[in-house]
C-alpha cells in the first residue's frame, strides 16, 4: 500500500482506484450524489483462479453507464478492456480515510 500525506489525516494509505476527475471534485468540495459516482469492478484471473478483485470509482460521465464489471483473463483483455479505463486514473488516487468518509456521507 502506498502512503500519502493527507492535510486532514496526516500520513495515511492511498486509495489508488479513485479517478483523477473524481479526486478533483472531492478536493474542491463538490456536493456529489450517488448518481454522480460510478463503480467498476475489475476481476483478474489466471486460468480459472481469481487473482484479484478491485473496485474503481469514477465520475458517472467518465465511462459508459452500463460498464459495471471488467473480467481480465489474458493480455488481450488487459489491453482492450483495462488499459482504456486506466487513462482516467493517471494522477488519481485519494486518501483512504477521506474517501471512506465521503462514501458514508453520500446522499441520494
Amino acid at each position: 500500500m502506498s502512503l500519502i500525506n493527507c492535510p486532514i489525516h496526516g500520513q495515511v494509505g492511498l486509495h489508488p482506484y479513485i479517478s483523477k476527475a473524481l479526486g478533483h471534485e472531492l478536493d474542491i468540495g463538490s456536493r456529489l450524489k450517488v448518481a454522480d459516482i460510478h463503480k467498476v469492478r475489475v476481476e483478474i484471473y489466471d486460468d480459472d483462479e481469481q487473482l484479484s478483485t478491485n473496485d474503481y470509482y469514477l465520475l458517472s460521465g467518465e465511462v459508459s453507464a452500463d460498464l459495471a464489471l471488467i473480467v481480465i483473463r489474458n493480455e488481450k483483455d488487459e489491453e482492450n478492456l483495462l488499459k482504456p479505463l486506466m487513462v482516467n486514473f493517471k494522477g488519481g488516487g485519494y486518501c483512504v480515510r477521506c474517501f471512506r468518509s465521503f462514501l458514508s456521507n453520500l446522499s441520494e
